[in-house]
């Protein structure tokens, strides 16, 4: 529930980026300020609120740092995908839809990475709920 509702946090303050900058730059590039604007947001909500409870371990400042390294080669990859859907999708629907569509298609795979790698407890490879 916690990954859903900062997903969801994330995926507004990305669609109202993409909303403000559509009116200055073309909608491919507005989109990716967007995403990479709220991709901050997300990780910061990520550490702090949606894996909350995993342990940093001894050096909480290697852990931070490794994280975030991690998180943002997790999005990295995912961007494909989230801006190819887009790049298809909006040349049949509105900008604002298309961006959903894309941000939804990335989610899974976001959530699978970032709970199995990225936010996993300090000192060993799996997950805890």
């Amino acid at each position: 529930m916690r990954f859903l509702a900062t997903g969801g946090v994330c995926a507004v303050v990305q669609l109202a980026l993409l909303a403000v900058l559509l009116p200055y730059a073309h909608a491919i590039g507005a989109n990716v300020i967007a995403f990479l604007l709220s991709a901050q947001l997300n990780f910061a909500l990520s550490q702090t609120f949606t894996w909350r409870d995993r342990d940093t371990g001894a050096s909480p400042r290697g852990t931070l740092a490794r994280r975030w390294l991690t998180f943002h080669a997790t999005i990295a990859t995912t961007f494909v995908l989230n801006m190819t859907v887009f790049a298809l999708a909006q040349l049949v629907i509105p900008h604002l839809p298309a961006a959903a569509l894309g941000i939804l298609a990335a989610s899974a795979i976001n959530f699978l990475i970032n709970d199995r790698w990225t936010f996993r407890a300090s000192g060993d490879g799996a997950s805890r709920e």
